[in-house]
């Protein structure tokens, strides 16, 4: 999947789902939508940070921030959604290794 795909679709189907309370603010959080393809620069793509064992920690790290702040928990929702679309896009696009330091082995669909 390339850049865009894991940017505009994510941002579809939030528009699509909360039209009436969809909000400017989510164009900057599009940024979670390839923050897991930043670990090409670590020299292996489709490794550490398409790992659950980074995400969901990353996810709840994200929740706890935003109701100590007690600012508005839709932008925390609104993040982890983009963290998580961009692993499911992946997952039909070749394959994830969800528990990457454990299993190396990516599990996915791909289409010809």
């Amino acid at each position: 999947m390339d850049v865009l795909t894991h940017v505009f679709l994510p941002l579809i189907v939030i528009y699509s789902l909360r039209r009436e309370k969809f909000s400017k603010v989510y164009f900057p959080l599009a940024i979670f939508a390839i923050l897991p393809d930043f670990d090409v620069f670590l020299g292996v793509h489709r490794s550490f940070l398409h790992s659950l064992l980074f995400l969901v920690p990353l996810a709840v790290f994200m929740l706890v921030v935003e109701c100590v702040l007690r600012s508005k928990i839709e932008y925390a929702y609104v993040a982890t959604f983009f963290l998580f679309s961009h692993l499911f896009l992946d997952f039909f696009a070749g394959g994830v290794p969800f528990l990457y330091p454990i299993v190396k082995i990516g599990v996915g669909v791909e289409f010809p």
